[in-house]
């Protein structure tokens, strides 16, 4: 496990997410829709989140990782 974890990982602040689109777009190379984008910036602002989607949840998932400041967090995914 990686610094940020042991110490505890306390979210991000509204603050921090402003650019949020910018970035998680340009690192994972793709553009999601405003419900990703939703689900996303709850995750990184540490609220839960639960998604209902045909399609689409693979990048939630992978969304929080596209920053930077969430370097070496861990993200499960259940799915039935």
């Amino acid at each position: 496990m990686t610094g940020s974890l042991n110490k505890g990982w306390k979210g991000l602040k509204l603050k921090d997410v402003v650019k949020l689109e910018q970035e998680v777009s340009e690192r994972l190379k793709r553009t999601p829709h405003k419900f990703q984008w939703e689900a996303i910036r709850a995750q990184l602002l540490r609220k839960d989140v639960l998604v209902h989607a045909g399609t689409g949840k693979t990048l939630i998932a992978a969304g929080p990782h596209g920053l930077a400041a969430t370097k070496g967090l861990v993200t499960f995914m259940v799915s039935p």
